[in-house]
């Protein structure tokens, strides 16, 4: 396993392969991801430090990215990750961009506010983003429910946020 001191030099490399590789590496330390998003410029390595499921970015890293960027894919993978706080998720959802507003809706840590706007969405996916939240608010959640009652994806949805264990008919 790499130190820390290996990573950072790694990290500062000019070569991109050697950053790319890096930001493949299963035990990269939070603290050196934090650094690779703050000063790298290549795309491709930024959608892979924002894409690992394991990771740790900080909440300021995260917010400091969403000011400066501009291009959607990279500020959807912000509004994805659970480390992104609530007023970053406020600022993602000002841009109104369609994929973008989807996942704002879908993090956890988005406001009940903005839930509430969003389940009033034209857009059925960022509604049912909005269905599938746990911090929706209930009567939201029921108003919805009864948009999705039918639904293939909203019944089991609906269930399973209360802990039912559902099992196909068949029928």
């Amino acid at each position: 396993m790499l130190d820390k001191e290996s990573q950072m030099e790694y990290a500062r490399s000019m070569r991109a392969e050697v950053r790319m590789a890096l930001a493949t590496y299963p035990h990269i330390l939070p603290e050196v991801v934090d650094y690779m998003l703050q000063k790298e410029e290549l795309y491709a390595i930024k959608r892979r430090l924002l894409s690992k499921a394991d990771s740790n970015i900080s909440s300021s890293t995260l917010a400091l990215l969403a000011k400066k960027e501009k291009d959607e894919e990279i500020l959807k993978d912000i509004a994805h990750h659970l480390n992104t706080d609530a007023e970053v998720l406020e600022y993602l959802a000002m841009f109104n961009m369609r994929r973008l507003n989807l996942a704002v809706a879908s993090n956890p840590n988005t406001k009940q506010s903005r839930l509430d706007i969003y389940a009033n969405s034209n857009n059925e996916l960022v509604r049912h983003a909005v269905f599938l939240n746990p911090n929706t608010r209930e009567e939201t959640r029921k108003r919805l429910h009864e948009e999705f009652r039918e639904s293939f994806w909203g019944v089991e949805s609906w269930y399973d946020l209360r802990g039912i264990k559902t099992v196909a008919s068949g029928n």
